[in-house]
């Protein structure tokens, strides 16, 4: 069974599995997801000194309370940070890899949306060894055909939303919502919001690509999920609970 495969095989734990007293995007996020037999889906971006972390934000100031901007700190000043009140702190990227069983899935979201450059070609350099426990992510179609022409056996998605709660400038917002765009990207997955237009769910349906949901934290997004994803990206509830 291939990467590909392997992702769809499993729901993804968003941010690993996560609640009030694991923090997200934590080691013990992760371990909990892939113990609880789940894939994981996980946010990395680049510090002062250029080492890769797992951090959604671009600012320390929702999880640790600090009003910096991730980029503006080097790792040594980060790492002690505690999160949302806990003993958790921000795992390096490399530290997270080491923990991926051989059955599982970990799918990394890379958060750039400025041309490919150091992020990217380290993030390369430090899944190379993992190569068959990883898939890739991204918003930006730049990072997305990046890495589609780097790798060859490591699925690469596009994430795509109507951005509605975003805040981006009009131009990002019209350039990355065309439908087009996937055509030329051709990623080997897609990574659609849940609340997306309909009428692009239909379209993207056509293009006859795996396809993911996300964020489904409610069996009624669930329910919604099944009529057009392969599998889905959730929080908050558990999936293997579902009645259907």
């Amino acid at each position: 069974m291939n990467n590909l495969n392997l992702l769809l095989n499993l729901p993804i734990a968003h941010r690993g599995l996560h609640n009030d007293l694991i923090p997200e995007n934590t080691i013990h996020a992760i371990d909990s997801a892939f113990k609880n037999n789940f894939n994981c889906e996980i946010d990395v971006r680049l510090t002062k000194d250029n080492k890769v972390i797992v951090f959604h934000d671009d600012s320390l100031l929702r999880l640790c309370g600090i009003d910096r901007f991730v980029n503006d700190l080097t790792y040594e000043e980060i790492k002690n940070y505690e999160i949302s009140k806990s003993s958790e702190t921000i795992p390096l990227l490399t530290d997270v890899l080491k923990i991926i069983p051989n059955n599982k899935i970990l799918l990394i979201e890379l958060k750039n949306m400025n041309l490919p450059g150091t992020l990217e070609e380290l993030v390369l350099e430090e899944i190379r060894n993992y190569h068959d426990r990883v898939c890739l992510q991204s918003f930006s179609p730049f990072t997305t055909t990046w890495f589609k022409r780097k790798t060859r056996n490591i699925p690469v998605g596009f994430i795509t939303s109507d951005f509605q709660d975003e805040e981006i400038n009009v131009f990002t917002k019209f350039f990355l919502t065309r439908k087009l765009l996937v055509k030329y990207i051709k990623p080997d997955f897609l990574s659609v919001d849940i609340n997306i237009n309909p009428k692009k769910i239909s379209f993207f349906k056509k293009l006859d690509l795996p396809i993911l949901t996300w964020t489904i934290d409610s069996f009624e997004m669930l329910n919604k999920s099944k009529d057009f994803s392969n599998n889905i990206i959730f929080e908050k509830i558990n999936p293997f609970s579902y009645d259907t």
